[in-house]
């Protein structure tokens, strides 16, 4: 019935034209809502990270927790993919055959930082199983302010 009412019955190209047209009118709405979502993501994570590791009872694995959460991030990136690509498998196939299979040596560069982020990850549920949250956090943020230092000189 709501598509029905809906010019050219097309509710994605509806819904798309006024999300286009509403960034940019205001192009500063979607920086500060990104950087909200951020925070709250970033505080309610550490929380819960903590919360799950220090509760009573038997607890998971963090590299189960690190590799599942990869794993989405994953199934995610393919789904932009797949959108970006206008939801055609064979564009899609081709777009990974492209940037994936024909550039071997551009995705080993990326798979290192890839692994060394798995690995922090890893540390990460350690650090937060041992510290309080808010110094855990402190920490954390200090930590990736100073690595990002010498990238701004």
């Amino acid at each position: 019935m709501v598509a029905s009412i809906l010019p050219n019955d097309n509710l994605y190209a509806y819904a798309n034209q006024h999300v286009y047209s509403f960034v940019s009118a205001h192009p500063g709405v979607l920086k500060y809502v990104s950087l909200v979502l951020l925070t709250l993501q970033n505080a309610v994570l550490i929380l819960v990270m903590r919360y799950v590791r220090t509760r009573p009872g038997d607890l998971f694995k963090s590299t189960t927790a690190v590799i599942l959460s990869e794993a989405i991030k994953f199934i995610a990136c393919l789904g932009i993919i797949f959108v970006e690509e206008h939801y055609s498998i064979r564009r899609f196939i081709m777009h990974l055959k492209e940037n994936i299979v024909d550039q071997p040596l551009d995705c080993l560069k990326i798979s290192v930082p890839a692994i060394v982020y798995t690995l922090q990850n890893n540390l990460l549920y350690v650090a937060v199983s041992n510290l309080e949250a808010a110094t855990y956090q402190v920490g954390h943020k200090e930590m990736a302010f100073s690595h990002s230092q010498p990238f701004c000189i």
